[in-house]
């Protein structure tokens, strides 16, 4: 919608849209990225599992794909790395936190829904990340003797799907309000009352 209102705005007015805030000096952003470019953030050793679990679960959701269709190898471990490494350089810390990781995991699952052929009519690259998200809740309470399914699990396998909090907030409240999802009390879990 914001591409759409600045295109309008240029050919109604032969010029861009006045900016909200005045534009970095690049003198200024030379200076930054120079400071951030000496940090070497490191990898604390508790976050060292929690990507090699992502990582395994990445793995784990291509092993259905055709051999071709497969593009997640050693390489992107080592790219998730060094763009956490980078993300924790772009707010000057000395550690990478885990939200670098899950960013670095969810640019490289977009990059990678970018350049993987569509397939005709079902692709989960054309559905909405609600739709993906439901669909991904649904298949965790079907393997569940409960039905019943951990918010945080779901903020887990999302993430590898390059998914955000944003999108599962829209996805919960949009299935909630019709009935077909419904949270327990604390908010920590949810289930699946209709499929229909």
């Amino acid at each position: 919608m914001e591409l759409a209102r600045h295109i309008t705005y240029v050919h109604r007015h032969s010029e861009p849209p006045p900016l909200e805030q005045a534009p970095i000096a690049p003198s200024l952003l030379r200076k930054y990225i120079a400071q951030a470019r000496k940090l070497t953030p490191h990898i604390p050793r508790e976050l060292t599992e929690h990507i090699v679990e992502q990582y395994v679960a990445i793995r784990s959701h291509e092993a259905n794909a055709r051999a071709e269709d497969r593009s997640v190898t050693a390489r992107s471990l080592l790219s998730i790395l060094r763009i956490s490494q980078a993300l924790a350089r772009l707010r000057f810390g000395d550690m990478v936190e885990q939200a670098d990781v899950d960013e670095a995991i969810r640019l490289l699952e977009v990059c990678k829904s970018s350049v993987t052929q569509i397939g005709a009519g079902d692709s989960a690259a054309e559905q909405k990340p609600v739709f993906i998200l439901y669909d991904m809740i649904l298949d965790m309470a079907r393997k569940r003797e409960d039905g019943v399914v951990s918010i945080d699990e779901i903020r887990q396998r999302m993430v590898v799907r390059g998914l955000t909090e944003a999108h599962l907030q829209e996805c919960l409240e949009d299935y909630t309000e019709i009935n077909v999802l419904q949270m327990s009390e604390d908010g920590e879990h949810v289930m699946v009352v209709n499929e229909n």
